[in-house]
């Protein structure tokens, strides 16, 4: 163990370092919301894992050395956050993050008084770990930021390896395959993964938050760039928009492009950062004149759902409220008041 000792803490250091810079690059300001917050608590759990974690760290420590003890427990949850924020921004801030968070550490801390508890906390962290794997997955068709997508391999390839490695290791699943060594294994992996994210993050920062102000720059784009833009405006103003499950890919080969192409003239060319935002803000603006029209004032909600795109009220009502910060229904109650009926006169 001692002629490890070096290898180790000097691992730990880099990886660590690499983690704090990461939760500093997060804060720099502008003020990134959610996401940013998300992002430095990763990098200070992480970093308070690298601690905790250590061959030589003691397993009583002083009072001072508990926060640590007590943000590493709740890494798992921290990172389930983080990668929901990351690569599922078009979803509002969670609100249940932080009660998971609070039960994923309460379970760590049952542990010292009844072992069982360990196997509740690994199954939660599978849970959380699967989930965030599954809307990496499920979101990256529709993303239309090109490094991001490129990441999101990378993060299901190497993240389920070195999730699940984690979570065995803390249940006791490994004990006896790997000796000392592990320690320096499991401190080289976090050090190059870090080091290798913090490089692509400080290179891509300012497109990566939800945040980020959209920027059309059609300058940007080459000439057949710009011949798909023309196709893609004509088709939206003819109404290509309300097809119902309409894909990037269909719509792609409609104009007669590729998947990539269209990708960048809707990211570089509009300033959109998601597929789907941008087929919404088409769908929900028509919609709102539905709303507004007289005639239309008995159309059910979920007539007008399909009418405009959507396969059900749900992702509707949604996609309603994320843009315009109302219902359908309460849309349309201010956009057509219920006109007071006058008492006639007798007479």
């Amino acid at each position: 163990m001692e002629g490890i000792l070096p290898i180790d803490t000097a691992l730990r250091g880099a990886a660590g370092g690499f983690a704090l810079l990461l939760a500093a690059f997060a804060l720099v300001p502008p003020r990134r919301g959610p996401a940013g917050l998300s992002l430095a608590l990763l990098g200070l759990g992480l970093a308070s894992y690298l601690l905790v974690s250590a061959p030589a760290f003691d397993a009583a420590p002083p009072a001072p050395l508990y926060a640590p003890v007590v943000i590493a427990m709740a890494l798992p949850a921290i990172l389930w956050w983080a990668g929901l924020e990351f690569f599922d921004e078009a979803a509002p801030f969670r609100a249940y993050v932080v009660p998971l968070g609070l039960i994923v550490v309460a379970t760590a801390l049952a542990t010292f008084a009844w072992p069982p508890a360990g196997l509740v906390r690994g199954g939660l962290v599978v849970l959380l770990y699967l989930h965030l794997f599954y809307i990496a997955w499920k979101s990256g068709p529709g993303d239309l930021i090109e490094a991001r997508r490129g990441l999101r391999r990378v993060f299901l390839g190497l993240g389920a390896l070195l999730g699940i490695a984690i979570t065995a290791e803390e249940l006791g699943l490994l004990t006896g395959l790997l000796g000392p060594e592990k320690f320096v294994l499991q401190a080289a992996s976090l050090a190059a993964l870090l080091g290798a994210f913090l490089t692509w993050f400080a290179a891509n920062r300012e497109t990566m938050f939800r945040d980020a102000p959209a920027r059309p720059r059609p300058l940007a784009l080459t000439a057949a760039e710009h011949a798909v833009l023309d196709r893609l405006t004509a088709a939206m103003e003819a109404g290509v928009w309300a097809e119902e499950g309409l894909t990037i890919g269909q719509l792609a080969g409609a104009l007669g492009t590729t998947e990539h192409r269209l990708r960048r003239v809707i990211n570089q060319g509009l300033g959109y950062r998601n597929f789907a935002r941008f087929l919404n803000e088409r769908r929900i603006a028509r919609a709102r004149e539905i709303l507004s029209e007289p005639a239309r004032a008995d159309t059910p909600i979920l007539t007008l759902a399909y009418e405009v795109g959507f396969a059900s009220l749900g992702p509707f009502n949604r996609a309603f409220r994320d843009i315009t910060g109302l219902s359908p229904s309460e849309f349309r109650a201010t956009a057509q008041p219920i006109p007071d009926k006058a008492t006639p006169k007798p007479e």
